[in-house]
């Protein structure tokens, strides 16, 4: 608990997917690269990492990213 988060998008939320640009699944490491980034903001002392378990773009229902703390 407080180390590990699961982040769901229904859909993706990707501008440049969503604009018709790009359709390759190797645009879900843009997300993932966000989501550290994002995390790293929130809480600059600490270390994170981001795995993508599903993506829409890898035909997927949903994209989901597992967000763990590193201690």
């Amino acid at each position: 608990p407080g180390h590990a988060w699961c982040l769901i998008f229904e859909t993706c939320s990707c501008p440049l997917h969503g604009a018709g640009y790009v359709h390759d699944p190797a645009l879900c490491g843009c997300s993932r690269q966000s989501v550290t980034l994002a995390m790293h903001e929130l809480w600059p002392d600490e270390r994170f990492t981001v795995h993508l378990v599903q993506t829409v773009l890898r035909g997927d229902p949903v994209c989901e990213l597992a967000i763990d703390r590193l201690t």
